[in-house]
C-alpha cells in the first residue's frame, strides 16, 4: 500500500509519498521508477498498479494550460479526457462490454505548483478531491524542527571550540 500526501498552500503545493513497494502478497520489492515524477510541468504521484503510473509518467505528454485558462475547467475539459484517452490507447481500460470504465491506480496531480487534483477513476466517473493530510504535514514540520535543532547545536559546539 502506497501513502500519498499532498498539501496546497497559497500559490504553492507539495506532494510526498513513502518509498516502499510490495507485491500482491505484501512482500517488499524494488521498483525501477519513482512514485512521484515530473512530466511536462506536472508533478504526478501514483499508487496502486504501477502500469497506470508508468503510462502517465513516461508514455504520455499531458496537455498544458495557457496562462489565461481556468485550471478547474482545463482539468475537467482537457486534462482528464486526454488522460482517459491515453489509458484506452495503451489498453489500460479494464472493462467488459457494457460495463463502465475502471482502472486500479490512484493519482495526485499538481500543475504550476498550485493546483492539486486527486483522481480515482471508477465506474466511468472522476472523483476530484482537494485534501490536506494534517498528519503528514505535522510529521514534516517535526522533522524540519529536529533538523533545525541539530544544526543549531552543531554550530554552538563549534563556537565553543
Amino acid at each position: 500500500m502506497t501513502t500519498l500526501a499532498a498539501y496546497q498552500g497559497d500559490g504553492w503545493s507539495v506532494i510526498g509519498c513513502d518509498s516502499r513497494a510490495s507485491d500482491e502478497g505484501g512482500r517488499p520489492m524494488t521498483i525501477a521508477t519513482h512514485k512521484i515524477t515530473e512530466n511536462n510541468g506536472y508533478l504526478i504521484a501514483g499508487s496502486g498498479a504501477s502500469r497506470g503510473s508508468n503510462i502517465l509518467q513516461f508514455g504520455w505528454k499531458p496537455p498544458k494550460p495557457t496562462k489565461l485558462e481556468d485550471l478547474d475547467l482545463f482539468m475537467t475539459q482537457k486534462f482528464i479526457p486526454a488522460m482517459r484517452k491515453v489509458f484506452i490507447d495503451a489498453g489500460y481500460d479494464m472493462k467488459e462490454d457494457g460495463d463502465a470504465a475502471a482502472q486500479d491506480s490512484d493519482f495526485i496531480i499538481s500543475i504550476h505548483g498550485l493546483f492539486i487534483l486527486s483522481l480515482k477513476i471508477i465506474l466511468g466517473t472522476v472523483i476530484s478531491v482537494v485534501f490536506i493530510m494534517v498528519g503528514a504535514v505535522a510529521m514534516l514540520l517535526w522533522e524540519l524542527w529536529r533538523l533545525y535543532i541539530l544544526i543549531k547545536r552543531k554550530l554552538q559546539s563549534k563556537r565553543k571550540k
